[in-house]
């Protein structure tokens, strides 16, 4: 591994990782436009994409005009490196150069597939936090560190029902699936690291695109049974219109970040980032989709019901063609537990925070039109010119 390039600029600078990700590049995006004085630095792996730089340059122009990604790319330094390997597979010098350099640190890297095998998921969302959560140290031990910003998930309640509070971790869930489980036990770890490091927990809900642009490098979670929904390959699903659907862009989650960063008060706290009592139902969202697409209404069943029939005769009935098996039974199963669980996320933290700046999770009515209207205009993604990594 090359070891990090000598820094010209001594100033210390913010760490952040999966930048190349969806939530990780808008991020950046949002601390390079509104923080004009802040440097950075990207962990950031060379591969058939391409080398770090231009990947770091693809994703810079896909928001930014020529002048401006020139700008920015000034105050990016690219370290190669990977958040599962030891000591990020940086020789000792680079490593605690690199350390005595970051007074920041923004974790926002992980895998957020569903279905991975539970020890790859580990590797990433464990492994990986982990690996921060001792560089983090050496920072520390260092007399640098201001902060560590941790980007978990509000999905970290599996199974549980009611109301889930921000201080609260293992009530016991079970988990839905590898996804679930390994980000519980990647904050395990981070809580435990609580009494040294000055870290802050945030756990958005499910995060949608810009809420003025639509824009997403991500079509993964609510887009995909939206896609078969707005083609007319499936419109019965389990669940009640009335129960909430917590759903928040990507923008108001950077937004949320950075000022609740920006108080050293929140060090040691967490933070659901989720519209909470602004949150939507599922008979609202789907009515919307319905309408904007000119779809059939969606056609909602008990769950027990529908497991036990719609969806059982499915399986049955399309299981010998591999497209569409693979379509509604493989990854649709991934989804299923969203349309059946029955949550609510309390967000006092948070609002307690926000409330001084007037910022809230917007409604679903004044900005899903825009997320639907991106996903027409690039055909749900195949037109995205850099996705996610």
């Amino acid at each position: 591994m090359s070891p990090a390039k000598k820094i010209k600029d001594p100033k210390p600078r913010t760490l952040i990782t999966g930048a190349t990700g969806f939530l990780g590049r808008n991020i950046l995006h949002r601390l390079l436009a509104e923080h004009e004085d802040e440097r950075f630095v990207l962990l950031v792996r060379g591969d058939k994409r391409g080398s770090p730089r231009q990947r770091l340059h693809r994703i810079l122009e896909s928001r930014y005009d020529e002048g401006r990604v020139e700008a920015f790319k000034k105050r990016i330094d690219l370290v190669p490196g990977d958040i599962t390997w030891e000591r990020f597979g940086m020789d000792d010098r680079a490593y605690e150069a690199l350390a005595g350099s970051v007074d920041r640190i923004i974790h926002s890297a992980a895998s957020v597939v569903f279905n991975h095998p539970l020890e790859q998921a580990r590797t990433i969302n464990v492994k990986g936090t982990e690996t921060i959560l001792d560089f983090a140290e050496s920072c520390h031990a260092k007399g640098i560190l201001k902060r560590v910003d941790y980007i978990g998930t509000a999905y970290v309640a599996g199974d549980r029902s009611g109301l889930v509070l921000e201080d609260e971790l293992d009530k016991g869930q079970s988990f839905h699936n590898t996804y679930e489980q390994t980000k519980f036990e990647a904050e395990t770890l981070v809580r435990e690291r609580m009494k040294n490091l000055p870290l802050t927990i945030y756990r958005p809900s499910i995060i949608v695109g810009d809420s003025k642009t639509g824009r997403t490098s991500s079509f993964n979670v609510m887009y995909f049974p939206l896609k078969i929904y707005a083609r007319g390959i499936w419109r019965s699903i389990p669940g009640n219109p009335g129960s909430k659907v917590d759903i928040v862009p990507v923008d108001y989650i950077c937004e949320a970040l950075d000022i609740i960063s920006s108080r050293e008060d929140t060090i040691g706290h967490c933070y659901h980032l989720t519209a909470s009592g602004r949150a939507s139902t599922m008979g609202t969202v789907t009515k919307m989709a319905a309408d904007y697409f000119g779809a059939k209404p969606v056609r909602f069943f008990n769950p027990v019901l529908y497991m036990n029939t719609i969806h059982l005769a499915v399986k049955n009935a399309v299981r010998w063609h591999r497209r569409l098996y693979d379509m509604l039974i493989n990854k649709g199963e991934l989804y299923l537990p969203y349309f059946m669980q029955s949550l609510a996320f309390d967000n006092t933290n948070a609002l307690s925070i926000l409330e001084d700046s007037g910022l809230q999770a917007p409604l679903v009515d004044d900005y899903f039109s825009n997320i639907f209207q991106y996903c027409i205009d690039t055909d749900w993604g195949k037109q995205v010119a850099v996705k996610e990594d």
